[in-house]
Order: C-alpha cells, then sequence, then structure tokens
C-alpha cells in the first residue's frame, strides 16, 4: 500500500473519531428534563374527589360526594324520614313551645338547601271517630307548615301536607302512652341536590 493511501485513511479516522467526541459532548451539555415534577403537576386532584384536575369539569366537588368520570356529583334522588317528630295533647292542633328549638333546627336546615320537596304528615290515634281524626291530622301538619313559613321564613312552595287520621299507627295499643305517640307530625324530604343528601343525611334517621 501507498504512503499517500495510508495517510488518506488515517486522516478519515482521525476525522471520524474527532466527530464521535463532538456528539458525544453534545449529549453531555444537554439539559436534564424535569419529568418528575411535570408528572406530579398532571395527576393533582385538588378537589380529592378521584378525578385529576386535567379531566376535572367540577372542580369543587363536596368531600365524600359521588361523582362520574368527569369530577360531577351524581344527580341522585333520596326521601328521607327526617328526625322530626311533634307531638300532639288529645283532641289539640296546639305546637307545644318545648318544639319551638327542633322547629327552628329544622326550619334553618331547609333554608340552607336548595329545591327540596317536603311533606309534612299528620296523624292522630284512635280517640274519636275516624273522620273527626283526619280533620284533626290534617289541622295538626298545616300548624306546622305555617309556623315554618310564618315563624321561620321557610319558602312555602317547598311544604306540601298529607293528612293521615289514624291510618298509620306508629303505636298499636288504648292506653294513653300508646295513644300519645299517635298524635303526630313526621317530616319526609325529596333530596336531589348531593351537597343537601350530605347534610341531611345527618339529621335523618333512615332512607326509604
Amino acid at each position: 500500500m501507498s504512503n499517500s493511501r495510508l495517510k488518506g485513511n488515517f486522516i478519515v479516522r482521525a476525522v471520524a473519531i474527532t466527530i464521535s467526541f463532538m456528539m458525544l459532548g453534545g449529549c453531555a451539555s444537554e439539559p436534564q428534563l424535569a419529568y418528575e415534577s411535570a408528572t406530579t403537576e398532571a395527576l393533582i386532584d385538588l378537589d380529592s374527589d378521584g378525578v385529576i384536575n386535567a379531566r376535572d369539569l367540577c372542580a369543587e366537588t363536596v368531600i365524600g360526594a359521588k361523582v362520574d368520570n368527569d369530577g360531577c356529583a351524581e344527580k341522585i334522588t333520596n326521601v328521607l324520614t327526617v328526625n322530626f317528630k311533634l307531638l300532639f295533647d288529645n283532641d289539640s292542633s296546639y305546637i307545644n313551645k318545648k318544639y319551638y328549638p327542633e322547629l327552628e333546627r329544622f326550619a334553618a336546615m331547609i333554608n340552607e338547601s336548595k329545591g327540596l320537596v317536603i311533606e309534612l304528615e299528620g296523624h292522630a290515634s284512635t280517640v274519636g271517630t275516624a273522620n273527626y281524626n283526619l280533620a284533626l291530622s290534617s289541622k295538626r301538619a298545616n300548624r306546622v307548615k305555617s309556623a315554618l313559613v310564618e315563624k321561620y321564613n321557610v319558602n312555602p312552595a317547598y311544604l306540601s301536607v298529607v293528612a293521615f287520621g289514624e291510618s298509620k299507627l306508629a303505636m298499636l295499643g288504648d292506653n294513653e302512652s300508646q295513644h300519645s305517640l299517635n298524635r303526630r307530625v313526621v317530616a319526609y324530604i325529596q333530596v336531589s341536590n348531593e351537597v343537601d343528601l350530605l347534610r341531611w343525611n345527618i339529621y335523618t334517621t333512615e332512607n326509604k
């Protein structure tokens, strides 16, 4: 092999080695990408509903609410039996003053909620005729409705009254203590808003 050819091969190899070092040097000088911080940011879930912010269409869901894939509270309608029971004296629709604190608390819960449907059920004992007791139970439920509206500023559109007379007894028997438990008004509430559902479940005794 001639000297000129050897010299040419040497030059080609030297150039290749130089280019390789330059490429390695360039890679080493490139900044590291912050993959960890970017991933952490993408997975933030500020309202703790299990749906990350990037996909959450309802960013302020109440903690504990059931949500769909978009992070929005599901529309659930429940009828709740409310722990609200007013008892009346025999042949009377007068609300005893001892029940006013309970009425006030009940009204406050209503006024904090939206779009409720509340049914006030009036009941009576078996003392007297069935027709008379039906009318009496209606007076009791309407008296409670009036107190909620006039005394505690509850929206009357939320309230309806149903009279059952002696047809739905809470307690069977024929002594005074049993009769007294049947002279009552009970409340049932239909709740669709998730926030209100959580609030009223604290106040209620059971779901229907």
